[in-house]
């Protein structure tokens, strides 16, 4: 919610006479009214209940204070003859002085027959050091903030852990870290403190989560933060933009703070990305309050014209998306007024009211108006996610209180209440939230957010990368609704054409998946150039890193079956050899089995891992071949050796810079590390614990069961008749360079030989709770498991499951190697996804430039299966 503090007089008055608040200007009276006759009826303490907020009224001078527990801090003061035309927005309502606002309710302030002790001339604070300040912080909070319990917070163990930390020494960054240190575990954005100059701190859980979405992002977040988060706002407008008819998103003048579009002939699209500021081309805020309340009174104004514009457009559309997971927030009154035009009669939609430790405040309604023109009624589709905040729950709320809305995507950030200022006695100001926000159902929002109906992910940048979005692509097929960016199945076709041959990779074999069908094929190329020989649906490729997903399947099965357990420790799983870090001498804090599937065992791949990769035909490493004289001519390629005497032992030919992650990031459970070796490392002590051929038990039971005919861990197990892709490096001319057969001891980390046909079973049978056609390789539980967070360590992705991974709305893993380039993906809410296999790539001896050239036909099949 926009920041409407309590408040000064002094500034009201200033700008209501620049503004032309009176007529003062204009038109001079016949008779001057004395300034004390003007606020005569105003004269005494009031107080607003609950806030800790006060204003004295005499017959010369207007005073405001702020108080709490431990002190009262005097904020404001001046004549009456300088603030005489903030008198008009000052009323008398049953021995009450309302003051009436435009943004949200009017404050009602009750008379006091005399000021607080502590507000008394001589116990006024003003001290500036740091102990008083903190005290008078921690009383503000502990007196008015609403929400301690909601946010599990024990503000008292705060006061015991840090009021020692605090002593007349402590410097103004020192005290901004403390604060910043206690304030940020809160995730509340209208916590904050900030000295009016260049300290400021928040409790916004925001920025955790602006940081989730650009880790993985199509942007770089390295060097500006707010920079990054900008752009990748702007590249899904340019996404959503490419969705509609026009191909741009429109608006009012030069507003964007709404802007709208049609995806299609019956299917309208409302982007609201603000709830202030509706006619400007950026958010502004007033000099003062009274400038505030001018711009609100504009944008009530603004708002009825540009929605009434932009619902003239949707006429005759069935049904209508307004998307909200931008907007950051505003006026309550505004929200009200927009949702307002979705409704047929007046209604309550919610409820607010002051609650602290100190005051239970009454109610106050939150009410649509019946609509001005003819009601939108038809199907509404509500995006929201955790960046909608503040106004924007309040219009979320209030949308979703009506009968044709239904809320999809994530629930909003949860940060609701109005923003209630204090100042401390050194002049810095503290804002914090003293509102109960409850929906049309009675339920609070704060922290919890609006909840949608249908959940989904709806940030993720694979899908800018698709040139999609994901909640937009629900509500198309939901909606049956035809755009004409679906492309055909020629159009597709064509694709390969225009996409693929040009970058000169040899074949390439593509499945597209919806639901539980394969709707879509197509093999193009060579698996072998030499003797000519054309790619097939059948033709076996290796996959690279795509093993992962298939290991990860072979160890739930295990699990499944009792024989193993996700936390069941390294040591205790007959190696010959001791892979913890020697560094961590905590023996109950060693490598787990689900440090290895997540990634976060400490272990990494050392510059020598690539030197292990060898030439089946005569052991010799691949790496040498290509030029890399740091490594060993010969690989021991026999696993035990490797692991044993190579890798986990200081004097290993594969050490080279070191095999753990530097500090205690080479400890388990501290840091996400994409390792190689630890994938390789979970099969290998999943063979040695059971003592089994684990590839021979993956091929008995997934393989066999799903009729995975063309696939094999071991490439000279593959059908004689069906010759496996050739592997083709190639170089900066895009040259086809064949690469020999190879491996490495590893092998479980990526060695697997598979067909299209055969993955899209595959990944078909785990989108659908773990069967396909009637065959189930796993229980739906377990496959839950597998594809759910396995850790609470930040990662790369939004989930890390056991190897699978999760970004947005996508599952999957993809696999590259020397002449391997494999993608496996699977929309969860769109249910459509992609199986595409490469015999090619320029990333080991090219320009590694080719994979942001296919993305134009992985949009195109994956655009095409969301309409299948």
């Amino acid at each position: 919610m926009k920041n409407i503090a309590i408040p000064s007089l002094i500034a009201i008055a200033v700008l209501l006479s620049a503004c032309g608040g009176s007529d003062a200007k204009n038109k001079k009276p016949d008779v001057v009214e004395p300034v004390a006759s003007v606020f005569a009826k105003y004269q005494g303490i009031w107080e607003l209940p609950g806030t800790g907020n006060l204003w004295q009224i005499d017959n010369e001078h207007f005073s405001s204070y702020n108080f709490n527990s431990y002190g009262c801090v005097k904020t404001d003061s001046a004549q009456l003859d300088d603030i005489e035309a903030a008198a008009s927005l000052l009323s008398i309502d049953n021995n009450q002085l309302r003051f009436s606002g435009t943004g949200s309710n009017d404050q009602v302030f009750i008379s006091k027959q005399q000021l607080p002790e502590n507000c008394q001339q001589e116990s006024l604070l003003s001290q500036t050091d740091p102990e008083t300040n903190f005290e008078y912080f921690w009383h503000t909070m502990n007196d008015y903030y609403a929400f301690f319990e909601t946010r599990n917070i024990d503000w008292q163990l705060v006061y015991d852990e840090y009021r020692p930390l605090i002593t007349s020494s402590t410097t103004k960054q020192e005290f901004f870290e403390i604060i910043e240190d206690i304030i940020s575990t809160f995730g509340d954005s209208h916590l904050a403190l900030y000295d009016g100059d260049d300290e400021d701190v928040s409790g916004d859980a925001l920025n955790g989560f602006i940081l989730e979405v650009l880790r993985s992002s199509v942007v770089d977040a390295e060097e500006d933060f707010a920079q990054a988060w900008q752009e990748l706002m702007n590249y899904n407008d340019q996404v959503v933009a490419q969705l509609l008819q026009e191909h741009q998103l429109n608006s009012y003048q030069d507003s964007n703070a709404i802007r709208w579009g049609k995806l299609a002939d019956n299917l309208g699209y409302l982007r609201i990305d603000r709830v202030q500021n509706i006619n400007d081309s950026e958010e502004q805020d007033g000099d003062n309050f009274l400038d505030t309340l001018a711009l609100i009174s504009q944008d009530l104004a603004d708002t009825d014209i540009i929605m009434q514009t932009a619902l003239a457009d949707f006429t005759n559309s069935d049904a209508l998306i307004i998307d909200l997971r931008y907007n950051g927030g505003g006026f309550d009154n505004i929200a009200l007024k927009i949702a307002s035009y979705f409704s047929d009669k007046e209604q309550v939609i919610a409820t607010k009211s002051i609650n602290n430790r100190n005051y239970q405040g009454d109610n106050y309604e939150l009410k649509l108006t019946k609509s001005p023109i003819a009601v939108f009624d038809k199907p509404v589709y509500v995006i929201t996610g955790r960046s909608t905040g503040s106004g924007g729950e309040v219009l979320s709320m209030a949308l979703k209180a009506l009968p044709q809305v239904t809320m999809i995507g994530e629930p909003t950030n949860g940060s609701v209440s109005d923003v209630l200022d204090h100042q401390l006695p050194n002049g810095w100001a503290l804002t914090l939230s003293n509102e109960v926000y409850r929906d049309s159902e009675g339920k609070v929002v704060e922290r919890i957010g609006v909840t949608p109906e249908v959940e989904m992910p709806v940030y993720a940048t694979q899908d800018l990368l698709y040139y999609s979005n994901t909640p937009i692509d629900y509500v198309l097929q939901a909606t049956d609704a035809i755009t004409d960016t679906t492309p055909s199945k020629a159009e597709v076709d064509q694709a390969f054409e225009q996409y693929f041959v040009p970058t000169k990779i040899p074949g390439v074999a593509v499945a597209i998946i919806k639901n539980d069908k394969i709707v879509y094929q197509k093999a193009h190329g060579l698996a072998n150039i030499e003797q000519d020989i054309a790619i097939t649906m059948d033709t076996p490729f290796n996959v690279g890193s795509i093993s992962k997903a298939m290991l990860a399947a072979g160890i739930m099965q295990q699990v499944e079956q009792g024989n193993i357990s996700l936390d069941d420790k390294l040591t205790e799983m007959n190696l010959s050899f001791n892979p913890n870090n020697p560094a961590n001498t905590d023996e109950s804090d060693g490598i787990t089995l689900r440090h290895l599937v997540t990634h976060t065992s400490g272990i990494r791949d050392s510059d020598g891992y690539g030197c292990s990769y060898y030439l089946h035909e005569n052991n010799r490493s691949l790496y040498r071949l290509y030029g890399v004289e740091e490594c060993p001519e010969f690989v021991p390629v026999e696993p035990t050796t490797f692991f044993a005497t190579e890798y986990f032992n200081e004097n290993g030919r594969y050490v080279m810079n070191g095999i753990y992650n530097e500090d205690e990031d080479g400890f388990p459970n501290k840091t996400h590390q994409y390792s190689n070796i630890g994938a390789g490392l979970a099969g290998y002590a999943v063979e040695q614990k059971l003592n089994i051929d684990f590839s021979e038990v993956m091929q008995q039971q997934i393989f066999t069961p799903l009729n995975m005919n063309n696939t094999a861990w071991h490439h000279t197990e593959l059908n004689p008749n069906n010759a496996k892709a050739v592997q083709y490096s190639l170089d900066t001319e895009l040259n086809p360079i064949a690469v020999p057969e190879f491996s490495y001891p590893t092998f479980y980390d990526g060695d697997l030989n598979i067909s299209a046909s055969d993955l899209a079973r595959f990944l078909i049978a785990i989108t659908q709770g773990g069967q396909y056609q009637g065959t189930r390789i796993l229980a739906q539980e377990t496959v839950e498991a597998m594809l759910s967070s396995q850790t609470e360590v930040l990662n790369q992705r939004d989930t890390q499951g056991v190897f699978w991974y999760r970004h947005g709305a996508y599952i999957g893993h993809s696999g590259g190697d020397p002449g391997t380039n494999a993608i496996m993906q699977y929309n969860t809410a769109t249910k459509t996804g992609l199986v595409v296999l490469m015999n090619g790539e320029d990333g080991y001896v090219g320009n590694d430039e080719l994979d942001e050239q296919l993305m134009p036909l992985l949009a195109a099949l994956y655009r095409y299966g969301l309409a299948q």
